[in-house]
Parts: structure tokens; sequence; C-alpha cells
């Protein structure tokens, strides 16, 4: 009798462990949900850095449009450039919000600059950043992109 009270708890141990690893394995299945966000992230990354790519090239007089902006301090004229040239045609043609914003490094990370739209609340915004040395500051240039 007592041979078979131990084949039983043996049974009841192996039941439990195979319902414990088949919801073990039934939770760790990806959402493909989540596979959908996480290339919708990776994409918007990917326009955050060819966007703030385009800013840093140099031109023909070997300064990058953000270099020369920021060097003269012409914050409205960087405003007008990124909204007339990037944010809006993103915005209407891929639905992407941008927004761009400056922060001066030397002055205890000092905002001087943003441009674009307004973050939202909620929703996936992924950001992008490059770091620029003009007139012996230290800039951080930060970008922020998201569908709409």
């Amino acid at each position: 009798m007592s041979g078979r009270g131990q084949v039983h708890t043996l049974e009841a141990i192996i039941a439990s462990v195979i319902i414990l690893t088949t919801l073990f394995v039934a939770m760790s299945i990806p959402n493909p949900k989540s596979g959908i966000s996480n290339y919708r992230n990776l994409q918007l990354k990917k326009y955050a850095d060819d966007i703030l790519t385009l800013l840093t090239i140099e031109n023909n007089s070997s300064e990058s449009i953000l270099t020369y902006y920021i060097r003269h301090k012409n914050w409205n004229g960087l405003k007008g450039y990124f909204k007339g040239n990037l944010s809006d045609p993103l915005l209407e043609n891929l639905s992407i919000g941008t927004n761009l914003t400056v922060f001066n490094v030397s002055d205890n990370y000092r905002k001087v600059c943003s441009a674009g739209y307004p973050l939202p609340r909620n929703g996936d915004v992924v950001s992008s950043f490059t770091v620029l040395i003009v007139n012996d500051s230290v800039y951080e240039v930060r970008l922020y992109v998201w569908f709409v």
C-alpha cells in the first residue's frame, strides 16, 4: 500500500512540473503585436538617426546646417529651417512627428532651442542625439520622433 502512495505522489509531482513548464513556455512566446511595436521603434530610430545625419553633414562651406545656426545663435532661423524643411514634410508625408531640442552642455545643460511639435504624452517616442562643439562650447542636439 505504501508503494502505491509513493507512485501517486510521484505522478502528482510530474504532473505539476508538466503544467508549470507548459505555462512558462506559453507565457514566453512572443506576442505578434510586440514584434510590430519593436519594428516601428527601430524604424523611428533609423529616421531619427538619418535626420541628424542630414543636419550634421558638412556642405560646400565645410559647415553643417546645425553648426551654422548654433555658431550664429540663430535659434529662430533653426526653428524655421527645421519646421519648413523637415518637420512639416515628415508629418504630411509619413505621419511622423518630430521635435529638435538643443542644449548648451557647457552652460549646465541649458535648453537654447526647441523646434518642431510638442512631444506627445502617450505613444512610442524614440530619440537620437549628437554632440557638437561650436565656438568652444559643447552642445547636445536631441531629436525626438514618433508616429502620429
